[in-house]
């Protein structure tokens, strides 16, 4: 009697450790997914950068406060310009955020931080939506962090549908009279 008990007891406690361990697992499993760059897709940036209700245009939501560590202040490369969309972006050190100097956007859209592949804008790791104005100061954060030593490109897109909700195939990057797309360069810190 004593020994079927024990068995028991031991099957109990051994599936409710399992049980609690699929459960952490399954809860936590987005913040530790590692996101490589063939694996990116266009299903993970869906919702980036989606505009909450009761915030303002262009106004972050943020999750927590982060300090960057202070560094001599790096150059500006000239802002990247076409009429009144214009951004500029610093060279600054890897994270999670890319800090935007000022943007001004002549029509509403989206802020896109691309990583370079080959000299040329590649995979996107972070939007931002912004109503028309001007802002300074502001951020975009990402869903896969800035390396150091590397390149990135900040760059305009249009917001198709007008639904505040980034898609990469519709919401298209917005051309300077040339059709050149609109964006600026800059570098990680090594």
């Amino acid at each position: 009697m004593n020994k079927t008990i024990t068995i028991g007891v031991s099957f109990l406690a051994a599936g409710l450790l399992i049980g609690f361990g699929i459960g952490w697992l399954a809860y936590n499993r987005n913040e530790m997914a590692q996101v490589s760059e063939e694996e990116q897709t266009g299903e993970e940036l869906k919702n980036v950068g989606e505009a909450e209700d009761g915030k303002e245009e262009g106004e972050m939501i943020e999750k927590e406060e982060i300090t960057l560590p202070s560094a001599t202040p790096m150059p500006s490369p000239p802002p990247a310009s076409s009429g009144a969309n214009t951004v500029t972006v610093k060279d600054q050190t890897a994270g999670d955020r890319v800090e935007i100097d000022s943007v001004i956007f002549a029509q509403p859209g989206w802020l896109v931080v691309h990583e370079d592949r080959n000299g040329a804008p590649g995979n996107i790791l972070g939007a931002q939506w912004f109503g028309a104005g001007t802002y300074q100061g502001k951020a975009v954060d990402l869903l896969r962090s800035t390396v150091s030593g590397r390149t990135y490109y900040a760059m305009f897109h249009a917001d198709a549908g007008d639904d505040h909700q980034f898609d990469h195939k519709k919401d298209l990057p917005i051309g300077d009279s040339a059709g050149n797309p609109i964006m600026t360069k800059f570098s990680i810190a090594q």
